[in-house]
């Protein structure tokens, strides 16, 4: 385990955290704390003189509630006057600075230690002079109860200690570097407040991360779409969802670079699915039992948490496996036991608010992006980050509700959530802080050998201004003949659009279109990959020159703009079954006019023309007999492609056939 590199990505969450660290085959994992859990909750109970972190301090929320700490992270670096109201739930002002919100907690104090026992001899092993001594030693005193006051500083070193300590463990080396996840609403005072509480568990920090820039890392390891890798070029759709609230980021992946467009936070997420569930179940015990039990009544306080407690279990469950979850609470109320069960059918009928209030929020967020709004079928993969973002449920949802292809990929459809897989939504965070933590180490080590630490302190500064490029506003694509059919043989991973879209692309374009450079890319940009061109048979293209019988191909580049083309469709109609429906048809009787449906297309304008290629196609060597028939039918020509737009918009755009052909360069 030495070879291992000792660094750690930890997501530190509001409700959850996880630690991740490189395995033996340099593949970021989760890893389980010392409890066996993977998912540790952000949860620290004091209970006489013992202190529980994690998920062990979670029960004590039933008969100790005011010693067990919840949310402090969210309090990091905030003022007792600032504290948002639904937070504020057992905070007071610390009595040494009232300004500091704190944790009022009842504890109980070691008493000093009992004096040893007397030697009944002298060091020269004779009786000692007075016997009025006893040899027995001193009884032990009581612990004392104290009053104890713990900010949510305190409280964040405390937790953030343990997960370290735990990755340690696992490593068997101390920590040379750690890379923590922040949300992107935490201010500069919280950002600080956060590294100093990680400076205080001796906690080596690299860098404070974003919680979307973690994901999309994940995203962009080898690991992710290891069977089928991912186009470098894609839009994709970062769904957050935490306990408190939920985060929705549209993000443009431009060959390893990340480049946000727009983001939103709404307060629904994991309570929301609580709420529902513990109305259904609270009807249910009382229905069963005759015995109300309501969320709202205080005297009920300690059967809801029980039940709290008990839902969490359930919804992993219902995560996990296709069948029915079960609940099993002893003594939920009045000594009475509770026990039930719920499909998954059942539950997502119950979670179906949430699902729509997200489908909403999602379909918010594209429509206010700015220059023009992002239509749903642009979203090339949609990645679920959270524990409730593992519902199936809330994926089979947004599909259908939001407007996304059919196409469009998520772990959900690959298989990859269920059983730790690669794509389960509660350790994409803490994985791409590995990732980030390995890579900047790396840099620092690189720094400190040239003696030049600039570039390290600007990753670690806490700057907007750092992480500001200047990007493309428009797409450069290069347009074929009509009767030129054009596929991307290697490299660029822009040409991503569906094969149901290649129609309308064309007739828009005006002939076969493949982006060269997309819009959002930061600059400078250089793109290198090949096309293979499909000849139609008898193809000839003489040269500008006028050397007969030699072959080019004609490559126009063009400033184009993204579109939507909206087709209304009548739904086709089932011819039905047997004589009597036909008759029925017939009269017209029964028959109901129905709606047309909107059937959405990707199309491009052509704004500018930047230029054109002319391409020599070197003449493939005489085949005979079949070979001759097949290259007469459908001649294959594969030209390459180099291009590169400097920081300043100049674009200079490199082509020759790949057999041998001359090269043509055009600068624009």
């Amino acid at each position: 385990m030495s070879a291992l590199p000792p660094v750690v990505g930890i997501n530190f969450g509001n409700s959850y955290a996880s630690i991740a660290v490189f395995t033996k085959e340099n593949v970021a994992e989760c890893i389980a704390n010392q409890d066996g859990e993977r998912q540790i909750a952000c949860a620290i109970a004091f209970i006489g003189q013992e202190v529980y972190i994690g998920n062990q301090a979670k029960p004590h929320l039933v008969k100790n509630a005011k010693n067990t700490l919840l949310g402090f992270r969210d309090l990091l670096g905030i003022s007792y006057d600032e504290i948002p109201s639904h937070l504020g739930g057992n905070l007071v002002q610390h009595p040494d600075d009232p300004s500091i919100p704190a944790w009022k907690l009842e504890v109980l104090q070691p008493p000093p230690r009992p004096l040893p026992p007397l030697s009944n001899s002298t060091h020269a092993n004779t009786p000692s002079a007075s016997a009025q001594h006893s040899a027995l030693a001193t009884p032990a005193s009581e612990p004392v109860p104290v009053t104890r006051y713990i900010t949510a500083l305190e409280a964040s070193t405390l937790f953030l200690h343990s997960l370290a300590q735990s990755a340690e463990d696992f490593l068997g080396n101390p920590l040379t570097g750690a890379v923590i996840t922040v949300p992107s609403s935490f201010t500069p005072k919280q950002r600080s407040a956060l590294l100093q509480a990680a400076k205080d568990a001796s906690i080596p920090v690299l860098q404070l991360l974003d919680e979307s820039g973690a994901a999309a890392l994940t995203t962009l390891s080898p690991t992710w779409c290891a069977a089928d890798p991912l186009p470098g070029n894609r839009t994709q759709l970062l769904i957050d969802v935490g306990h408190s609230s939920t985060t929705i980021t549209l993000l443009v992946l431009r060959e390893g670079l990340i480049i946000p467009l727009a983001s939103s936070t709404h307060p629904i997420g994991g309570h929301t699915v609580d709420e529902l569930l513990l109305k259904h179940f609270c009807t249910e015990f009382t229905k069963k039992t005759k015995t109300p039990l309501n969320p709202k009544d205080t005297s009920d306080t300690r059967s809801i948490q029980k039940l709290l407690l008990a839902l969490e279990h359930t919804k992993r469950t219902i995560s996990a496996s296709p069948t029915a979850a079960s609940l099993s609470i002893e003594s939920l109320k009045s000594g009475i036991d509770f026990t039930s069960t719920i499909n998954r059918l059942r539950f997502d009928l119950l979670a179906r608010p949430f699902y729509a209030a997200l489908s909403t929020a999602v379909q918010e967020l594209l429509s206010s992006t700015q220059q023009t709004a992002t239509d749903p079928i642009t979203i090339d993969e949609i990645v679920y980050v959270g524990g409730t973002a593992s519902l199936p449920g809330l994926d089979e949802h947004l599909s259908v509700s939001s407007g996304f292809r059919e196409d469009a990929e998520t772990a959900f459809k690959r298989g990859e959530v269920v059983g730790g897989g690669v794509g389960d939504p509660t350790t994409i965070l803490s994985r791409g802080c590995t990732y980030q933590a390995l890579l900047v180490s790396e840099l620092a080590e690189d720094q400190e050998r040239n003696g030049n630490k600039e570039v390290l302190e600007g990753i670690q500064r806490e700057e907007k201004k750092n992480v500001q490029a200047t990007v493309t506003s428009r797409t450069i694509g290069l347009v074929f003949p009509k009767n030129i059919d054009a596929l991307t043989a290697a490299g660029n991973g822009d040409a991503a659009h569906p094969d149901s879209l290649t129609d309308e692309l064309t007739r828009s374009a005006g002939g076969s279109y493949v982006p060269l450079i997309l819009k959002e890319t930061p600059l400078p940009a250089r793109r290198t990959f090949n096309l293979l061109l499909i000849l139609p048979p008898n193809y000839s293209s003489p040269l500008s020159g006028g050397e007969g019988g030699k072959k080019s191909v004609l490559i126009e580049l063009w400033e184009v703009e993204e579109g939507i083309k909206i087709e209304k469709r009548k739904p086709s109609k089932e011819l039905p079954d047997d004589d009597e429906d036909s008759e029925t048809v017939k009269d017209g009787g029964d028959e109901d006019e129905e709606e047309e449906e909107e059937v959405k297309h990707a199309v491009i304008n052509k704004l500018a023309l930047v230029g054109v290629l002319e391409v020599p196609v070197k003449e493939p060597p005489k085949a005979t007999g079949k070979k001759a028939q097949e290259a007469k039918d459908r001649e294959q020509v594969l030209i390459s492609i180099k291009a590169v737009r400097s920081i300043d918009g100049g674009l200079v755009v490199e082509a020759c056939h790949v057999e041998g052909g001359a090269k043509v360069v055009l600068q624009a």
